[in-house]
């Protein structure tokens, strides 16, 4: 067993040495291409749910809205940092549930093509990714 398991091991570790010369990442068996740079944003954009973070942001400035008293107005800075730091927050969340969800979604047809289960982004750059715009969020709400 011990000598199987140091031999699969090694064939991976090889797997993926020449996987990394190539750019490609070995997932499930299988060889993947990794996303170049130009596919990032939209990759970042599609782990981050943007339509639904959209959705939260609109929410969150309609309530700003309302909580600012009638006699002042809403401030455009005010309402700019809110909405910014609503939507990096609710990407990061979104990314996360991705990282943590990729077996479930990897079963399901209509979750099948999102960036982590094809393999178009590895889950450390998107743990990554979910961390920076996570923090940068709430740094951003921290000062509204």
């Amino acid at each position: 067993v011990a000598a199987a398991t140091r031999s699969v091991n090694i064939d991976v570790e090889e797997q993926t040495r020449k996987s990394s010369t190539t750019g490609s990442q070995v997932l499930a068996g299988r060889t993947l291409p990794l996303a170049n740079a130009a596919a990032l944003p939209g990759i970042y954009l599609e782990l981050g749910k943007a339509r639904l973070s959209a959705l939260v942001t609109m929410t969150t400035a309609a309530g700003v809205a309302v909580a600012v008293p009638a006699a002042l107005p809403v401030g455009i800075p005010l309402m700019a940092i809110t909405c910014t730091g609503t939507v990096f927050a609710a990407m990061s969340a979104s990314a996360f549930n991705q990282i943590i969800e990729i077996s479930n979604d990897s079963r399901m047809a209509r979750t099948s093509r999102r960036p982590l289960v094809t393999g178009s982004i590895t889950k450390l750059h998107a743990s990554c990714y979910a961390f920076g715009v996570g923090v940068g969020g709430v740094a951003l709400l921290s000062t509204a």
